[in-house]
């Protein structure tokens, strides 16, 4: 199996711890949000990878000097994106953590330098953040890169969508995964849309995924059921961070891993197969009626329908066949309440 592949199996779906900048700044931080997500089962962490001056021109920068941040210590915004901003020695250090740790290690990168540190890392996919899907320059350089691309469709239309679509297959890159979302943090639920998660499959033929910025953890299962094979979801832990309100602390993000996990598990198959439980309760004391004398009958009588009752277990002549009894003649004394078996009738 490729790793698109792993990526695109919605019987196990693939879960993405998303850190993004959660671990404001600190590295140390950024370690402890990668141990969550590898005790909590996920199968990636992503994180971003911007430079301070790449996300917005100067003079919003020099605009927003008195700019407090929640859960940096600095002030202005050119500090805090300096702050936030992961060097290229981070990105390095969180690659070879993640790796010792067992977990992929992944970005959205925000300018080309940064998608040259992701190849250069030998990641196994980039991520292209709904704010970026329009950006069709930089998404075509991700898209020449031979890496499967994951795209979140946040804020973008049909005709946006296939747009970006085109520029990636044009640069020979077929391997693409969407991430349904609302790129509110969080959305209104009625704003969630995850029916979009089947529309989206069969408009453009490829596999969906889900970027859940909802509070909680009962979104992730449902888009599971309706066939997401990625799951991303912000993670934190203790004290203020960037997304904090749309982010699971351990405890929360272990139980949305535990569900993922179980409703794709739960969905098995579209045949009506008998597990072989099902199998052993029909004959167990639970489980299904047999043909039962309804009094004392004596061998040589025959039977008429009202010489029969219907009781558990399910061991002996199936009560939906009853009427292949009527009319035979027993071969055998029965008890009040003894189950009629085959060989008991001639």
């Amino acid at each position: 199996m490729t790793f698109y592949e792993k990526l695109t199996n919605p019987e196990k779906p693939f879960i993405i711890g998303e850190i993004g900048s959660n671990h404001s700044g600190n590295i140390n931080k950024a370690k402890q949000l990668i141990d969550v997500a590898v005790e909590a089962g996920c199968d990636a962490v992503k994180f971003q990878s911007f430079a301070y001056n790449s996300l917005f021109p100067q003079n919003l920068l020099d605009d927003n000097k008195e700019m407090v941040a929640g859960d940096v210590d600095v002030v202005g915004l050119e500090s805090i994106n300096k702050k936030l901003a992961l060097s290229w020695e981070d990105h390095v250090e969180l690659k070879q953590y993640a790796d010792n740790k067992g977990i992929l290690f992944f970005s959205y990168p925000f300018d080309k330098e940064r998608v040259e540190w992701l190849v250069k890392l030998d990641v196994p996919f980039i991520k292209i953040g709904s704010q970026d899907l329009t950006n069709l320059k930089h998404v075509g350089y991700i898209a020449e890169q031979g890496k499967p691309v994951i795209l979140s469709v946040g804020m973008a239309n049909m005709a946006e969508i296939e747009q970006t679509l085109e520029v990636i297959y044009s640069k020979g890159n077929k391997e693409v995964i969407l991430l349904h979302c609302n790129a509110a943090y969080p959305p209104k639920w009625k704003d969630v849309n995850l029916n979009n998660i089947p529309m989206l499959k069969a408009a453009f033929g490829v596999q969906v995924g889900f970027s859940d910025h909802s509070r909680g953890t009962a979104l992730a299962s449902a888009a599971v059921a309706l066939g997401a094979s990625v799951i991303e979801k912000h993670i934190k832990i203790e004290g203020p961070c960037r997304d904090e309100a749309v982010s699971l602390n351990p405890s929360e993000l272990k139980e949305m891993v535990a569900n993922v996990r179980n409703v794709a598990l739960a969905l098995g198959s579209s045949k009506k197969i008998l597990s072989e439980d099902e199998k052993k309760r029909r004959v167990s004391v639970w489980g299904r009626r047999s043909v039962l004398a309804g009094r004392s009958l004596k061998a040589g009588e025959i039977i008429q329908e009202e010489d029969l009752i219907f009781k558990r277990p399910g061991t002996g002549i199936p009560v939906n066949r009853y009427t292949y009894v009527v009319g035979r003649k027993l071969n055998k004394d029965k008890n009040p309440e003894e189950q009629i078996l085959w060989d008991d009738l001639e």
